[in-house]
């Protein structure tokens, strides 16, 4: 594995953590090297903008963000999936929605405790 190549959990804590802040311009693309079915591979996330939705936590305005799947198998869009990421200092993954060839999956977060880890300031 190269330098800065993240597993894909470790990738995302990275891009919550180190990549989202509240200057990215809609249609900014963040492209983190990881490994997909142990190869190199190049996750490109788009940011969308903000958008308030309603969650297990009350109405919280987020950051949409589509990283583009692999193509193939599962997907034929690059914009199949799409991600809201709460925009306070806890980044919290709150909706999940992913469009694949033979359904389609919505993930809500269902309950959240003791946030602990939060955005440096």
């Amino acid at each position: 594995v190269t330098k800065n190549c993240y597993d894909i959990l470790t990738a995302f804590q990275h891009f919550r953590f180190d990549i989202i802040h509240d200057n990215i311009p809609p249609g900014d693309t963040t492209v983190i090297k990881t490994y997909f079915t142990d190869e190199p591979w190049d996750l490109v996330c788009v940011y969308q903008g903000k958008e308030t939705i309603e969650t297990v936590l009350g109405k919280k305005e987020c950051y949409v963000f589509k990283p583009q799947p692999e193509l193939g198998h599962f997907f034929d869009d690059k914009d199949a999936v799409t991600f809201w990421i709460t925009a306070d200092k806890y980044l919290i993954p709150v909706k999940m929605q992913a469009v694949m060839k033979i359904a389609s999956v919505i993930a809500n977060l269902e309950e959240y405790k003791n946030p602990q880890y939060v955005k440096k300031e």
